[in-house]
């Protein structure tokens, strides 16, 4: 069954509280007793439900819930209420989906199983307990509420204790790896009965940096693109272009808090050529301006013993704050304990490029402000920036600008 045209979504915040942006994780307990609208989910969630009866639509499939069910959403996942025979009672866990998938992935997966996470959970979004399971269950909520608090009685809302981020992240990975099991006991013939759904929205979503266009989306759920561009529309109630930078808003909050880098080199990034618009717009979003956002929320390392920040955004601030030492692949990934290959892909995984592409991308757009305002040669400029001859600044600058650093600048001397 398939979700209506004539229906919206509600988006839903991509912040796991909305008391503290820096939280990785936050409990609450919530009752239901009549159909809901469609929601948006910018984070994932589980639900364990603690009494009653309805109907749920999941991302385009209709599930039974009562007591007993543990519910699992994806980030950009949809759900909708569409029937409740006896009121729905359920804890909830709102976590960030990104900064866990990497801990199971990279840093956890020591028998190197081959882990995908999205897909397991795609193919079912709810397993039903027996009552020794939903004990064991309902206790990992009860440990995270008596370690956070409940989001809806802000006022008990606990203050982190020491190793609070290592605890609530224990119970995270119990919970996830339950779910895991559970879902992969389904026998092979469950699991090939069930309808495979084109995920749009999702498949953007886990697709951001690429700004995949309308048509190349229509070759791949094999639509025209007005009608995924309706589609889109009638779904969440914004065009295709605003959906996306309303996922990038999130990214860009992500960058802010765990790196140094500035607006501009973010919106680069993320492939906007105005870094003013983007303020302009993240400053309508989250009712604060970047710089007071910064220096606000930018508190990570206090939060707990663990390193919060996803090691991606950690290896691309470390290179961006290192352009100008003589950086190779197998420092960076000493220093991070992980291998070349890891390198690359948390860089792939980011910002889209390698490691000697993603250097050399930071060394020559710190040089083009150097022959904008300063009279220094290109030779001394190549220096600064870590080249150690200009023949390979030159090489490299013209990969991005399509001309040599001396041309460059003689351009914007004539265009001023």
């Amino acid at each position: 069954m398939s979700k209506s045209f004539d229906e919206k979504f509600s988006l839903q915040t991509n912040q796991c509280s909305p008391y503290d942006v820096t939280s990785i994780c936050s409990c609450n307990v919530e009752l239901v007793s009549e159909p809901t609208d469609a929601i948006l989910h910018q984070q994932s969630r589980f639900w364990i439900i603690l009494d009653g009866k309805a109907e749920i639509n999941i991302q385009g499939r209709i599930y039974d819930v009562e007591k007993n069910s543990l519910v699992f959403i994806l980030p950009y996942q949809y759900t909708k209420i569409i029937k409740v025979e006896k009121p729905l009672v359920y804890s909830l866990v709102v976590f960030n989906f990104e900064l866990f998938n990497e801990l199971i992935k990279i840093h956890m997966n020591f028998y190197n199983e081959d882990i995908n996470l999205i897909k397991l959970i795609s193919v079912s979004n709810i397993v039903n307990c027996d009552d020794k399971k939903f004990e064991q269950v309902v206790n990992i909520f009860e440990k995270l509420k008596d370690e956070l608090g409940t989001e809806s009685l802000n006022f008990q809302v606990k203050p982190k204790n020491n190793f609070t981020g290592v605890y609530v992240s224990s119970q995270i990975l119990e919970l996830i790896s339950f779910f895991l099991r559970q879902t992969m006991q389904k026998t092979k013939k469950e699991l090939e009965s069930e309808e495979n759904y084109s995920h749009i929205i999702q498949y953007i979503y886990m697709n951001l940096r690429q700004n995949i266009t309308l048509k190349e989306l229509s070759k791949i759920f094999f639509m025209s693109p007005s009608s995924i561009s309706n589609y889109i529309m009638k779904m969440t109630g914004y065009n295709y272009s605003d959906l996306v930078f309303q996922m990038k808003i999130a990214r860009i909050q992500n960058f802010l808090l765990y790196t140094d880098m500035t607006l501009d080199e973010i919106s680069t990034f993320l492939r906007y050529a105005d870094s003013s618009y983007v303020s302009k717009v993240f400053n309508s979003k989250t009712d604060i301006n970047i710089s007071e956002y910064k220096k606000t929320y930018k508190k990570v390392n206090t939060i707990c013993k663990i390193k919060e920040s996803p090691v991606s955004y950690k290896i691309v601030d470390y290179i961006y704050n290192n352009y100008d030492l003589d950086l190779n692949i197998k420092d960076v990934a000493d220093k991070f304990g992980i291998s070349a290959l890891e390198i690359n892909y948390h860089l792939k995984f980011l910002v889209e490029k390698n490691f000697n592409c993603f250097l050399n991308y930071v060394r020559v757009n710190k040089s083009v402000q150097m022959l904008i305002d300063t009279d220094k040669s290109v030779t001394e400029i190549s220096e600064e920036v870590g080249y150690d001859n200009s023949r390979t600044y030159n090489r490299n600058f013209k990969k991005y600008y399509h001309t040599n650093p001396s041309d460059f600048r003689e351009r914007v001397k004539n265009k001023n």
